[in-house]
């Protein structure tokens, strides 16, 4: 009888030490300073190719919607188009975002508060179906990684993307004139029929290439080169060259200085 009694309070205890043991795990997984629940860690989209429609807002305030259209391109706030890199380095964001640690206790106020005062919200979506909305803060202080919050959620990640070493809020600017497109020309050669180069101050230099001919003639008319190997490497050109940026913050006086001055060289394709 002793044995069995023994071996029945074994058995209570064993089970007591269980109960208390998933007591504490889920008493653990609740405690703020672990949450990491799938609602309220889980920024990232996957599948990219869903995406139709991205919003970014900060606090200056700027806004910036990004939209796809049909021709595989994304359109800049309705009347621009989008720089292909940028929406490429946004785009991967959206989708290897990971988290790399919860926000410690001890910092989370603080950072509740920058995030609060100076973030930037992104919306996501697919059609008109919202899938994520988050807050995109400023960098940890090693410079690793991004202070980020999930809408509803009242725990802040520090979050990072796979093979990169640096902070990811740069990623999310809402400068309009940072987004446009900077392709200046681009042409196919067998849509091009003639470009024509005309220097204001060296008008012995201008010239006209013939595209159709694949020759070159100089200013009074003369053709000069008949290399059709010249000439195709200089039409390659106009495939796609960009400008390297806008002008910001420029005077008016300045801009119309500027605008009412002699061009060096005058492009007409």
């Amino acid at each position: 009888m002793l044995t069995n009694f023994l071996s029945k309070r074994n058995s209570i205890a064993l089970i007591a030490v269980i109960v208390l043991g998933g007591i504490s795990a889920f008493l653990l997984m609740h405690d703020s300073n672990t949450s990491m629940n799938d609602d309220y860690h889980n920024f990232a989209v996957e599948d990219t190719a869903s995406i139709t429609r991205i919003f970014l807002a900060d606090k200056r305030p700027s806004q910036i919607l990004l939209e796809r259209t049909g021709k595989g391109e994304w359109m800049l706030n309705g009347k621009y188009i989008a720089r292909n890199d940028a929406i490429f380095n946004l785009l991967t964001t959206i989708k290897n975002l990971q988290v790399k640690s919860p926000v410690g206790k001890a910092a989370r106020d603080n950072v509740m508060k920058r995030l609060a005062a100076s973030s930037t919200k992104v919306e996501i979506y697919a059609g008109k179906n919202l899938l994520k909305t988050y807050y995109v803060g400023d960098a940890t202080q090693d410079q690793l990684g991004t202070h980020m919050l999930l809408e509803k959620s009242n725990v802040p990640y520090v979050m990072e993307i796979r093979n990169h070493n640096g902070y990811l809020s740069t990623r999310y600017f809402t400068d309009e004139m940072d987004w446009r497109d900077r392709t200046l020309f681009h042409y196919q050669i067998k849509d091009i029929s003639t470009v024509k180069v005309e220097y204001a101050n060296r008008t012995q230099s201008s010239f006209t290439v013939d595209a159709e001919k694949y020759s070159i003639s100089d200013s009074s008319g003369k053709k000069v080169i008949l290399d059709t190997g010249i000439v195709t490497n200089y039409l390659a050109a106009f495939r796609q060259t960009n400008f390297e940026g806008f002008v910001k913050d420029i005077q008016p006086e300045m801009k119309d200085s500027i605008l009412s001055s002699t061009p060096i060289c005058k492009i007409s394709i």
